[in-house]
């Protein structure tokens, strides 16, 4: 699996520097175990893809759009 860190496929663009990598930190996590969270919170049993949206608002202002998302796949989530 690829993960691209950057801002290269955005859409509308950014109005500024168009770097393709580099821009969202991947930390180790340390807390409590996403797959305890999630078993927790109900996981239906077809899931397949887990997806994490930033709090940032889209670069167009709208609050309306989706904004920028990551995610895995579920099996990965709920791994120990």
């Amino acid at each position: 699996m690829v993960e691209i860190n950057g801002r290269a496929d955005f859409n509308p663009s950014a109005t500024v520097n168009q770097w393709a990598l580099g821009a969202i930190g991947c930390p180790k996590w340390t807390g409590v175990r996403l797959k305890d969270v999630l078993n927790d919170a109900g996981v239906k049993p077809d899931a397949v893809y887990i997806g994490f949206y930033g709090k940032d608002t889209r670069l167009s202002g709208d609050k309306k759009k989706v904004v920028i998302s990551r995610g895995f796949p579920i099996k990965k989530a709920l791994e120990d």
